[in-house]
């Protein structure tokens, strides 16, 4: 309900028919179970990831807490399936190149078209191509979904 308004405002129908996917791996702290952490051997961080599609206002469609380990693919996937039940209306997400081309025959077989954004292998800041909304959305707003801050660990206390 809150999405639907804020989309309305922003002149946007209440369904979504774009997102962008993306995932982010944060360290945890001592006191977080074994079991749910992992090593993301591309950055070194020993801690969880968390998965995120936003439609293109940076509104949050979808979002899935993996150990680090798990491959952004196989998040990504799996986040493909909750946003085609949820919201049937995206036919079009944005990825960066992190994803492998299995999130595009599974985005296929669920209709939407997962098209991923490239860097540009250049020195120095250049703009992606082809999509405004690629990845300024999500890292626009990671601060306003996790509190208000970046935090540097995940932290999970358990009671007992």
């Amino acid at each position: 309900m809150l999405r639907d308004k804020t989309r309305r405002s922003h002149g946007r129908s209440p369904e979504p028919t774009a997102a962008v996917v993306d995932a982010q791996s944060v360290k945890t702290s001592a006191n977080v179970a074994e079991t749910s952490q992992g090593i993301d051997a591309g950055k070194k961080i020993r801690g969880r990831k968390r998965h995120l599609i936003t439609d293109t206002l940076g509104l949050v469609l979808a979002v899935l807490v993996t150990a680090a380990s798990v491959h952004d693919a196989v998040g990504g996937r799996l986040l493909l399936e909750d946003l085609a039940a949820e919201h049937p209306s995206v036919s079009k997400v944005w990825a960066d190149g992190g994803y492998l081309s299995s999130i595009f025959n599974h985005g296929a077989e669920l209709g939407i078209d997962v098209e991923v954004v490239q860097r540009p292998r250049v020195k120095g800041f250049e703009p992606l191509p082809e999509s405004p909304y690629t990845h300024s959305c999500i890292r626009a707003h990671w601060p306003f979904w996790w509190r208000g801050r970046r935090p540097g660990r995940s932290v999970t206390r358990h009671a007992g």
